[in-house]
């Protein structure tokens, strides 16, 4: 699979085998994502338990935010 991503100022666009698919001001990696066929979990971390200075090594480590 050929994933170019084009930038040009403040303008993005994806091309997938040379083709145009996904364009605008930013490009979410899961819209990117979803594009080439992987789906991706996206969930926000709990800002008041987690101290901000890095991810730990394993997912299941973070304090995920309850809905």
């Amino acid at each position: 699979m050929k994933i170019q991503i084009a930038r040009v100022d403040n303008w993005e666009g994806l091309y997938l085998y040379g083709k145009l698919v996904m364009e605008g001001h930013s490009l979410r990696v899961e819209d990117v994502l979803a594009e080439i066929g992987l789906n991706a979990e996206v969930f926000w971390v709990d800002e008041e338990v987690f101290d901000g200075s890095s991810f730990p090594e394993n997912v299941e480590d973070l304090p995920r935010c309850r809905l």
